[in-house]
């Protein structure tokens, strides 16, 4: 089988995405309006083929500045006729799905990843329109969680369409083989330092943890950048490089050593389509904090992978902090839990076959359809 992805070539998801076709003898042409990534320019080879158009053509642009995309049609078009391919598969459809229908070719899928499907419409009914045409000449729509396969069926009314959400490389993100000390515990934020994610909460959290247990060893280790450093660095305060690091931007491939250096993952977001950095935490043995926001509470088992919180707020962040603190062998159990569940419901490979099989399902209709 031959697939032509369209999709952000610096991605890591769509790192995973190539890895796992690749290891399952499919050909693959990634066409990227951005440049590849290292690790994905250092397989490519006969089964593995790229291009990047370097356009920088931001994903959340306005509807009318998607007009910049048709100065890559043409090479697109091009790219597609030379690979033949059985079918073409679009990731984040404000942006790449918009390729694949001014492409012309059939039949096309699409992946929706969140703030494509969950704001990119609501902001005119001209981009809403945009994505109603995108979804309606596609052959499959895959939701990477449950809330936007809603909103595919529901608002826009797409029967086609699937749950199939992000997998977890459950061989490379694995548990430390350190258990956790008593009175010694690192929590960990592997996110952008934006607005969206809560880290101010979690920082302010800890905080009133800290001060509540001075005599126990704890820290916050926050990896990510963004333009709210600044003032999250000023939030740490008297805490900042003594309890609280700002561990910066770390490359895809150093996630799960970071992880295996903590204890409890931290994701108290304001807005989050799904949560893919809490089923990495899990598989690699993490007990987790999350809010109830958005996609987040599909990535867990409450009270048992980890903690829910009932409603955003610095309290009931500090609540979950110190439990986790005062009772570790909860937190080594959840970290336990968390793992079994990735490794039943998220695994790669799993999921990756699933995608294939659709793929192949689509291609044998396409073809009886077009007999």
């Amino acid at each position: 089988m031959k697939v032509f992805l369209l999709a952000d070539g610096s991605s890591a998801h769509t790192e995973k995405w190539v890895k796992s076709l690749l290891d399952n003898n499919v050909k693959v042409f990634l066409f990227s309006l951005r440049r590849i990534s290292p690790l994905l320019e250092s397989i490519v080879s006969n089964k593995f083929e790229v291009h990047s158009c370097e356009k920088n053509v931001r994903s959340n642009a306005s509807a009318f500045n998607k007009s910049t995309y048709l100065n890559v049609i043409p090479e697109a078009k091009r790219r597609i006729k030379k690979f033949n391919p059985d079918i073409v598969h679009a990731h984040y459809i404000s942006s790449y799905g918009l390729l694949a229908f001014l492409s012309g070719f059939r039949p096309y899928v699409l992946s929706v990843w969140g703030s494509d499907i969950m704001v990119f419409p609501k902001r005119s009914l001209f981009h809403k329109l945009i994505i109603k045409v995108i979804l309606k000449f596609s052959s499959q729509v895959f939701a990477t969680s449950k809330l936007m396969l809603d909103i595919v069926q529901k608002e826009f009314n797409k029967k086609e369409s699937i749950h199939l959400p992000f997998g977890i490389d459950t061989n490379l993100f694995l548990p430390s083989e350190n258990s956790i000390q008593e009175g010694n515990l690192t929590f960990i934020i592997l996110k952008s330092l934006a607005s969206t994610y809560g880290i101010d909460i979690a920082i302010e959290a800890f905080k009133e943890v800290k001060t509540n247990y001075p005599e126990k060893t704890i820290q916050l280790q926050i990896y990510g950048d963004g333009d709210k450093k600044e003032a999250y660095t000023s939030l740490a305060g008297a805490f900042l490089n003594k309890s609280i690091y700002f561990m910066g931007k770390i490359p895809n491939d150093q996630a799960p050593k970071a992880l295996q250096q903590a204890n409890v993952m931290v994701n108290v977001s304001r807005s989050e389509s799904f949560g893919v950095s809490v089923l990495e935490a899990s598989s690699a043995a993490l007990a987790v904090i999350v809010s109830n926001r958005g996609g987040l509470p599909e990535t867990i088992l409450p009270n048992k992978t980890a903690i829910m919180l009932n409603e955003l707020s610095v309290k009931e962040c500090t609540k979950a902090m110190e439990t986790y603190l005062n009772n570790p062998k909860l937190a080594s159990q959840h970290g336990k839990n968390g793992r079994e569940f990735v490794l039943a419901n998220f695994q790669q490979e799993k999921l990756a076959a699933l995608q294939i099989e659709a793929y192949k399902n689509i291609t044998h209709k396409n073809k009886q359809e077009h007999r």
